[in-house]
């Protein structure tokens, strides 16, 4: 193939668009011509590109994320269209300059989401179960190429509607269920689990911003010191990365050899063929009972160890690589060094690949919190019920804290919920799920989680330290934790589905903070990103969405929170009884925008809504009362909902 060049830059030919697109209809069997997302990357990888280009570009071409994308669209986007023009030069698609606060110029990657359409009107409605709902489909098939770290988009027909996976339907909107990780439209929807999601906080959209009148008004209020800068890329050396003194170890990890199975080709066909796994034994000791979970990532399947002559939990991880499958074990090993007897964390015994690759965990005999709470509504309106994940989420990060892990996905289905077994025994809370799991920054020498891996965990308990791409520390888990804990109570969600991007996420938490002038100045100063394209300018900085692509007359929507602080959740502020201003403390706490000022996981097991006294609770009670929400009201002593509890001193 010849690479055609113009003005002295190389761009791709218009047959190679040919040659790959034919390559494209061999793979691809759908009938809209969906790729997986990393068949596109690894293409550009091929085609000269680094890998770093490739994924700045693949960005560029799909800013929201999407798991699978029409790969007509994407060799137009990349060779050009057949019907006349090329595409243009990889380097112009993958950054461009900018105006930093000193006047300079630098190159910044273009704005990575584009702008998607908000919902308005969401009313707080809870989910709950109906007993006379039809039968979802038991049968949790996944994709083995959903590697992404941002929860995946299912792509439909060309005109946007996609179908139901229940009725069959197509619909303009539809439901990704995190069960099941399958698409509803809402009848199916509300005839299952009673009501449709809702967000936590309802979003609304302010003012469109034509390109230049952005960057003109940006160019006027420019944020003193903020300016374009690298992350670090450093070594880990024995001193910044075993502080604990864990020490190296060899784990061994077993691979199925099958004599009849040699070549790529052959591997991909036996790993897309329909397994049933039940009733198999898997690597000689591994029978397998029961499918009892399903994600993006991973299969969960109940199996009988016949060398222990125990049950344990065996997870089927999708298209794993050695590097990611090297990241768990290290992460559960730490993880096991702090936490001896697991009461905080599963235990990680096992690893080995049968095509697939698979680890072993202890098994965990409960349900998820998303489950108990659609099971039952009223469970976490309970602040008993509540407390408890709390108080043991809490407990359980100042052991990640100690082994420098940091969950990164601290969603109510990772929070396992276990029933006593025994009289006298109390209900007991485990985290779970740490795939997507990082290091604290401290232990990594200052490297940047996120902008060289795109993100990490679900984009709905995102810290704003997350999403400004600044490193992060366990008290990104704090936040997380409080965000799941309001929507257990409520039975809403920040993230219901494929057009909830970050700067939707990011408006609802500003609401519930009561930031009503967006993000605080000093912390959009520390960001290495291109504040100007993703925030409105000063006097306040809200989120935006992108339409368009910048440099060529691109709009920009500007997103609020249609309602501002925790009465969304809790009710009307002025008739909050002591339990509701307590638990408002607490989470306002955890929600600190600044991650430098948020408390510790340590700290918050010290709160009053986890710890009380009579001294704390008064103070907190009395500042609630001069505050600016309640002036000079009466506290109710008694709940106006159904029964909710006390705080005991």
């Amino acid at each position: 193939m010849h690479v055609v060049k113009t003005n002295g830059r190389p761009l791709f030919s218009l047959e190679m668009r040919s040659a790959v697109e034919e390559a494209f209809q061999k793979q691809i069997p759908n009938e809209h011509g969906l790729a997986a997302r990393e068949k596109f990357a690894e293409m550009l990888e091929a085609l000269g590109l680094t890998k770093d280009e490739a994924m700045l570009l693949l960005n560029e071409c799909d800013p929201s994320w999407q798991n699978r994308l029409p790969y007509r669209d994407f060799l137009d986007f990349i060779f050009g269209k057949k019907n006349g023009g090329l595409a243009e030069s990889r380097e112009d698609k993958i950054s461009a300059t900018y105006p930093t606060s000193d006047g300079e110029t630098v190159d910044t990657p273009a704005r990575d989401n584009e702008a998607q359409e908000v919902r308005t009107g969401d009313s707080p409605e809870n989910l709950q179960e109906s007993a006379a709902s039809p039968e979802k489909p038991q049968d949790c098939t996944e994709d083995s190429s959903d590697r992404a770290s941002i929860p995946s988009t299912i792509l439909g027909p060309p005109d946007g509607s996609r179908r139901c996976h229940n009725c069959g339907a197509l619909q303009a909107e539809l439901f990704d269920d995190p069960q099941d990780n399958y698409a509803y439209c809402a009848t199916c929807w509300t005839a299952w689990y009673g009501s449709q999601p809702r967000h936590l906080v309802t979003v609304v959209k302010g003012k469109l911003w034509p390109e230049d009148q952005l960057r003109k008004t940006w160019f006027e209020n420019r944020i003193p010191g903020w300016g374009y800068r690298p992350y670090a890329q450093k070594a880990v050396t024995a001193a910044a990365g075993d502080p604990t003194n864990i020490g190296e170890q060899f784990f061994p990890v077993k691979v199925k050899l099958n004599p009849g199975l040699v070549g790529s080709h052959a591997r991909n066909c036996t790993q897309n063929s329909e397994k049933k796994l039940v009733g198999e034994k898997l690597c000689n000791r591994y029978r397998v009972e029961e499918i009892v979970g399903a994600g993006h990532f991973t299969r969960a399947l109940l199996a009988y160890d016949e060398e222990t002559d125990t049950r344990v939990c065996v997870k089927k991880h999708n298209s794993i690589t050695i590097e990611l499958l090297t990241d768990l074990l290290t992460v559960g090993r730490r993880l096991k060094s702090v936490d001896q007897e697991s009461k905080f964390f599963p235990q990680l015994f096992d690893a080995f690949y049968d095509i697939d690759g698979y680890t072993v965990e202890s098994l965990i005999s409960g349900k998820n919190c998303l489950l108990v709470m659609r099971d039952n509504p009223e469970h976490f309106k309970n602040f008993d019920n509540l407390r408890r994940v709390a108080k043991q989420g809490y407990q359980g990060l100042v052991y990640m804290a100690e082994a420098g892990v940091v969950h990164c996905d601290l969603k109510p289905d990772n929070i396992m919920w276990i029933e006593p077994t025994e009289p006298g025994q109390e209900p007991s809370v485990i985290l779970v799920d740490f795939g997507c799991s990082r290091l604290d920054c401290r232990l990594e020498d200052g490297r940047n989680w996120a902008l060289s891996e795109g993100g990490a965990g679900h984009v709905g308990k995102w810290a704003p330290e997350m999403i400004l791409r600044l490193p992060i520390t366990h008290k990104a888990d704090v936040w997380g934790l409080a965000v799941a804990l309001l929507e257990l109570h409520c039975g809403r969600a920040t993230w219901t589905g494929e057009s909830d991007t970050v700067e939707v996420i990011l408006a609802q938490v500003l609401g519930l903070v009561n930031a009503r002038s967006g993000l605080p100045v000093d912390l959009l100063r520390r960001s290495p990103l291109d504040i100007q394209q993703l925030y409105t300018p000063f006097p306040t900085y809200f989120p935006m969405q992108r339409m368009g692509i910048y440099g060529q007359g691109a709009k920009f929507q500007e997103l609020r929170p249609a309602t501002w602080g925790l009465g969304c959740v809790l009710g009307e502020e002025d008739k909050w009884d002591e339990i509701r201003i307590i638990f408002a403390d607490f989470v306002l706490a955890a929600m600190n925008l600044d991650h430098e000022k948020r408390p510790s996981a340590a700290e918050m097991l010290k709160r009053a809504f986890i710890s009380p006294t009579s001294a704390v609770i008064e103070k907190i009670l009395e500042d609630w009362r001069n505050s600016e929400r309640i002036v000079e009201k009466e506290i109710p002593t008694t709940a106006t909902e159904a029964k909710p509890s006390t705080i005991e001193v």
